[in-house]
């Protein structure tokens, strides 16, 4: 698939498809400024080294600590246009090599959602994709991202920073699209997927369990498909792992992991 291809034309849109402003996120809604997941957590339970993986764009955190934890390779996908643009300011950052840089960013974006105006944007813009660019200044009258989503700790650290700044390629790919569209958009397998939170903004059972066998055909033998949700939804979440697991157990082998100090993880093992 070519960059033009993965970079949607939505990045210049300026404004909102009815159908899709009645969802709870669109194609121009704000990102996060950091990651409210505890992707190491993630990370560890998933051991991505040498893997092939799909993730969600998120913050840009998410495809971030999978690069950081060794992944061979890390494609990713929103629904926000604007997921990609910290994707793509968090990679500029990286490879601009200054630490302080990089927290000032999260410091003024945490504050200013219209982050043109900020100097950190300013500053790394020059050296950002320019799709991601032009994303910011055509849709100036948007909130890029959200104010006051920085959780604390879930920055890189400085030894973080310093590892990914090493790497040859950080994660780039991007595919505009929605969950239930998401199936129709690929064209390679992965041996891991990462879904956050995709029980809570796909709160019907069937839809989901549709959605994980869609997912199949793109998912290698032996990978996981994660599926990882905040604890204090995991009432209802069980029945709902539990539903799954039934849905799919002639082809899947389905683990939930416990986390009550953040979140909770359903692993849908392919056989």
């Amino acid at each position: 698939m070519s960059e033009e291809k993965k970079v949607n034309s939505n990045m210049g849109l300026n404004t909102v498809d009815g159908a899709m402003a009645s969802e709870p996120f669109n194609k121009l809604s704000p990102a996060y400024v950091g990651a409210n997941e505890d992707l190491r957590y993630a990370a560890r339970v998933l051991q991505p080294r040498d893997k092939d993986v799909l993730t969600v764009t998120g913050s840009g955190d998410h495809p971030l600590l999978f690069a950081l934890n060794g992944a061979k390779s890390v494609d990713t996908f929103d629904i926000s246009c604007f997921a990609y643009v910290m994707l793509a300011l968090k990679n500029a950052a990286i490879r601009n090599g200054v630490y302080d840089l990089y927290l000032n960013m999260l410091r003024e974006f945490n504050q200013q959602p219209k982050i043109a105006q900020t100097s950190s944007y300013k500053q790394l813009a020059p050296y950002c994709d320019p799709k991601a660019v032009r994303a910011v200044h055509n849709n100036a009258d948007y909130d890029i991202v959200r104010p006051n989503s920085l959780v604390h700790g879930n920055a890189l650290t400085a030894d973080e920073f310093a590892k990914l700044s090493q790497k040859e390629h950080l994660p780039s790919s991007f595919v505009q699209t929605d969950l239930a569209d998401l199936p129709k958009k690929l064209d390679k397998s992965y041996d891991q997927m990462y879904f956050s939170n995709i029980l809570e903004y796909n709160p019907d059972t069937d839809r989901t369990i549709d959605l994980v066998r869609d997912l199949k055909p793109f998912v290698n033998k032996n990978g996981t498909i994660m599926l990882q949700v905040s604890v204090y939804f995991i009432g209802e979440e069980y029945k709902r792992f539990e539903q799954l697991r039934r849905a799919i157990a002639d082809w899947a082998r389905v683990d939930v992991v416990r986390n009550r100090r953040i979140q909770d993880m359903c692993l849908v093992h392919v056989k």
